[in-house]
């Protein structure tokens, strides 16, 4: 079963709908990729600022190795040797080393130089045996791990200088110095940046409490992360948890040197704040838009089938009837077209039936008036033209009722043409009709009321009924009728009057519910025959 739905919200619903989904996928689309690219590079600046900072501390350090790389002299030439303790006492200047000793080709210290306690000169201790200068003997430059003394964080470095022979030179590095940048890094309000050696170790943090105890976070994703090497191209943004349980977000840098790494996190609802700031502005818009739109689609509707329903509700009118009905559409397309077909077509239609109503009028009353003459006809006398027995019959049952109900007289004369038949045989039935149709003119021109009715009841018979009659009244009517007769003396030789006479017999009664007309008939005939008897040319009352 069909739901009918109308054509407004119909087209509403679907425009709204499409115009709204594609908004809606768009808009979702649009912040969809703009908060992964916000994200992207919210990552990438974090991950600059490490690769920053571990590139300053790579450069660094280098830059540490280059002044230690300097030409070697041989430990024989006491003037390069002054040379050599010159350039180490300038090297002593760099704040990052806290101590710098001299070996010669075979480990023996030739010359310690320390921050905080004096030159040490030709102590002559064996540090053949060490593996910094094993690996630097054979040419590879040393890096230790981080170790911890004195509250504080070292490392060392020793490398060969110049010729084989001109030893080995050992320095130790302060860490504190070296990653001092590390812990000035912010990012944001409650992010911070740390470092981490090869095994995960904490290094550097803003905290120097969990450095200091040799805090692990090799447990960490992102360190994880960091350990196996992900290329930072292929890095993905880290959502994970720091020391505390907290979601941040992170990246980090490598020192490739050391293989070491700098981390930067920020809490990840600080570090999204933008993020989700964005969306939700993306998202108003979005909604605006799409309001925007539902407004516009129903507004496009509304201008579309306005057109549409008063052509509907034009040729409804129309076609109930309306035909003076015009509808007005002012859209200069197809619908005004239609409009126009329509409004032509009731002009044509309101054309077609006012001429076919006028033909209508016409016929109806060319119908009521051969209706009225057919009725005449049928109640009429052919040969007479006053009423002929029907007409007699209906007025009497008329008058009978209505005397009834009223109480009033019901007069009832029969008249019958003394000798009509030999009249006829002698004069011809051509002359029998003209009798006839001076009798019935004598008759109707002496009972005149304009309530009383002349008949023809058959053959020479006639009839008249006076309402409200009494019978004196109706028997003076009679006689006079006879005298009429007596006066105009139509010729007629069979009669022994010598002119045509009339028996009429007369009767007035008060109808009552136990009489009926033929009653009322049959006394006037009774009384008609009386006159007869009584030689006609009479009336005769009963």
């Amino acid at each position: 079963m069909s739901v009918n739905t109308s054509l407004f919200k119909k087209y509403a619903l679907i425009l709204s709908s499409l115009i709204g989904l594609t908004l809606l996928l768009s808009g979702v689309l649009n912040i969809s990729y703009a908060y992964r690219e916000s994200q992207q590079v919210l990552v990438a600046l974090q991950r600059e600022k490490a690769e920053a900072a571990a590139a300053r501390i790579g450069q660094y350090l280098f830059d540490i190795e280059r002044r230690v790389g300097v030409t070697g002299i041989s430990t024989n030439d006491s003037v390069a040797l002054d040379k050599r303790v010159a350039e180490i006492q300038l090297l002593r200047r760099t704040v990052a080393i806290n101590e710098i000793f001299l070996l010669d080709p075979q480990g023996r210290e030739i010359l310690r130089v320390a921050r905080h306690a004096p030159d040490i000169v030709q102590s002559g201790r064996d540090f053949s045996d060490t593996d910094y200068f094993q690996r630097a003997k054979s040419g590879r430059h040393y890096r230790s791990p981080v170790y911890s003394r004195d509250s504080g964080l070292f490392m060392m470095i020793a490398m060969a200088v110049g010729a084989s022979a001109a030893g080995i030179t050992v320095v130790e590095i302060d860490l504190e110095f070296l990653l001092d940048g590390i812990s000035q890094i912010k990012a944001g309000s409650n992010g911070h940046a740390y470092a981490v050696d090869q095994n995960g170790r904490l290094i550097a943090h803003p905290d120097i409490g969990l450095v200091m105890r040799n805090t692990s976070l090799a447990q960490l994703p992102q360190i994880q992360s960091a350990l196996h090497l992900t290329p930072p191209e292929d890095q993905e943004p880290i959502h994970a948890h720091n020391l505390k349980g907290e979601d941040v977000l992170t990246a980090f840098g490598a020192i490739h040197q050391l293989g070491w790494f700098v981390f930067i996190e920020e809490p990840l609802s600080e570090a999204y704040r933008p993020l989700y700031a964005q969306v939700s502005r993306s998202a108003l818009l979005l909604l605006i838009g799409m309001l925007l739109a539902l407004a516009a689609s129903v507004a496009l509707v509304r201008r579309m089938t306005q057109p549409i329903l008063a052509i509907q509700e034009g040729a409804t009118l129309i076609g109930q009837g309306a035909l003076d009905h015009r509808i007005s559409v002012t859209t200069g397309d197809e619908l005004e077209d239609l409009a126009d077909s329509f409004n032509r077509m009731a002009a044509q239609l309101q054309e077609s039936y006012a001429s076919l109503e006028k033909k209508v009028e016409d016929r109806t009353r060319d119908l009521a008036e051969l209706n009225s003459k057919l009725e005449l006809l049928s109640t009429t006398d052919a040969l007479t033209g006053i009423a002929n027995r029907r007409k007699f019959d209906e007025v009497l049952v008329q008058e009978w009722s209505r005397a009834t109900r009223t109480g009033q007289p019901l007069a009832l004369a029969i008249l019958d043409i003394d000798w009509f038949k030999a009249y006829n045989d002698h004069y011809g039935h051509q002359a029998g009709d003209g009798c006839l149709q001076r009798v019935a003119q004598i008759i109707s021109d002496s009972v005149c009321r304009g309530t009383d009715l002349v008949a023809r009841y058959g053959g020479e018979e006639f009839v008249f009924i006076a309402p409200g009659t009494n019978a004196e009244t109706v028997l003076k009517l009679a006689e006079r009728l006879c005298e009429e007769f007596r006066a105009i003396a139509l010729p007629h030789e069979h009669s022994k009057y010598g002119f045509v006479t009339v028996s009429i017999g007369v009767t007035s009664i008060i109808p009552n519910q136990e009489q009926n007309p033929a009653s009322l008939i049959q006394t006037a005939d009774q009384a008609m025959y009386r006159a007869k008897e009584l030689g006609r040319n009479r009336a005769v009352l009963v």
